[in-house]
């Protein structure tokens, strides 16, 4: 290699080092239920796009945070994929229908922001049933209108920007009936 690619190697792993934040206790997704690392990435989702809504598969979640610092390679070790954050708009309608097909799929448990998720599940077949769903902002708590357009945040590989390729996970029965209505990608 010639010395300028090295310097960009060395750069690289140099850069992989970087602390951007800590936690002072373990940071771990479950597949079965809500944690705080799910909250904390759909929220960023949120944020970083203005949606009403930030979603994503509890699959992505590949290692856990132990407490302590966070680098750039614990980020990376995290989400080693190189998916990119989308915004599309939905009614209040289909986002019933959506996490009903999401959250009794195949996949069972989403990280959710922005809404409030009542599920029951079966003690005995382990079945899931979405009991409601509601706009929940972190204080208040309202029912969704049927007619009203909300904006979704989550990954391309749930929601693909390119047409012809399916969702990923359970997303692939959504986009069956749901048209990606106002795509908009952040791949910046």
């Amino acid at each position: 290699l010639s010395d300028l690619t090295n310097k960009y190697i060395e750069e690289y792993n140099k850069s992989l080092s970087d602390i951007l934040t800590a936690t002072n206790e373990e940071l771990r997704q479950q597949k079965t239920k809500e944690g705080a690392l799910g909250n904390l990435y759909t929220d960023f989702f949120r944020f970083a796009t203005g949606a009403d809504i930030g979603i994503e598969t509890s699959g992505n979640f590949r290692t856990a945070w132990q407490p302590g610092n966070i680098s750039y390679a614990s980020l990376f070790n995290m989400f080693p994929f190189d998916n990119e954050l989308v915004r599309f708009e939905v009614t209040g309608k289909e986002v019933r229908r959506m996490i009903w097909e999401i959250e009794e799929g195949t996949y069972s448990y989403y990280p959710i922001s922005g809404l409030r998720v009542v599920i029951k599940e079966n003690s005995i077949t382990g079945k899931r049933k979405v009991i409601s769903v509601k706009l929940f902002d972190g204080e208040i708590e309202r029912d969704i209108e049927d007619d009203e357009i909300l904006s979704i945040a989550t990954e391309d590989y749930l929601v693909p920007k390119k047409r012809g390729i399916k969702g990923g996970d359970d997303f692939g029965k959504v986009l069956k009936w749901k048209n990606k209505k106002n795509l908009k990608a952040y791949d910046d």
